[in-house]
């Protein structure tokens, strides 16, 4: 079992926010891990602030019972990731020793006396980072593909996509013609692909893969993050992808991305024949 603690300053905002959102999450998955929250000046004892408690009631999650601690010496040592809320409570944990590999920080501001709306946004600002807290904790990388790769992210497509997959040649030519892929690294082991070509200022997303056993882990939202700011920088006016019809699950990420609905492909995919969404994001 992984333990994982969040940590900030008095453990009665952002860490223990960030304990139950994290709970959540990993609940929902199946995976075992022991995760905490402290803080490196709590006052033992004091209750979550009430704005805390009602902020993550919209998740359904209650705060009531949460009671401050102080993060432990024995804590530091058994624990396999440490998750500040921002660098300075990083600064200090490394100042007695902590080695910065097993260091996550979030870059969550203190909310402390502010109004609940500013803690609500706080929460939803920790719900969206946590799943760069899921890829540390399995030494998921996201970096650049090499074309050396490109047999390795058509394997991947062919176990996603079967007959839908970009073979190795079309994904070598794409690379070479301008575009790009970017893949998810487990160790020296490929988990996930996204690729895009570029034509001028317009970019036009191919499938994005992710080995089933590395799924709902972030690993997708990563992928796309990484390209998408990859395609900003190469001057992309805009991204374009299709996604089939019944793919509820990847119609909402592209939403919660950015992406907008453009348009419908009628009998787009085959095996089984379905419609495709034409889904846009400008930048």
């Amino acid at each position: 079992m992984k333990t994982v603690i969040f940590i900030c300053t008095g453990n009665t905002c952002r860490s223990p926010m960030a304990e139950v959102l994290f709970k959540r999450k990993i609940e929902s998955k199946g995976y075992d891990f022991e995760v905490l929250s402290r803080g490196l000046s709590a006052i033992e004892g004091q209750p979550a602030t009430q704005n805390a408690v009602d902020a993550v009631k919209e998740y359904g999650l209650d705060l009531t019972t949460h009671r401050a601690a102080m993060l432990k010496k024995e804590e530091l040592e058994s624990a396999d990731l440490l998750v500040c809320m921002t660098e300075e409570h990083k600064r200090i944990l490394t100042s007695i020793g902590v080695l910065k590999e097993k260091i996550a920080v979030l870059g969550i501001a203190d909310p402390y006396m502010c109004d609940l709306a500013v803690y609500k946004e706080c929460a939803k600002i920790i719900n969206d980072a946590l799943d760069k807290i899921m890829l540390k904790l399995y030494s998921i990388e996201i970096k650049l593909m090499p074309l050396t790769d490109a047999l390795t992210a058509s394997k991947i497509e062919k176990i996603c996509f079967n007959k839908e997959a970009w073979s190795e040649k079309a994904i070598t030519e794409t690379i070479n013609a301008g575009g790009c892929y970017f893949a998810a690294y487990n160790a020296e082991q490929m988990v996930g692909v996204v690729g895009a070509k570029q034509v001028l200022d317009e970019a036009y997303i191919s499938n994005i893969s992710v080995l089933p056993e590395f799924r709902r882990m972030g690993v997708a939202k990563e992928l796309m993050n990484a390209l998408i700011l990859h395609l900003k920088q190469h001057n992309a006016a805009f991204v374009t992808l299709e996604v089939r019809d019944s793919n509820l699950g990847a119609i909402a990420l592209y939403e919660k991305l950015g992406f907008e609905l453009k348009g419908i492909r009628k009998n787009f995919y085959e095996c089984p024949k379905e419609d495709a969404r034409i889904m846009t994001y400008n930048f």
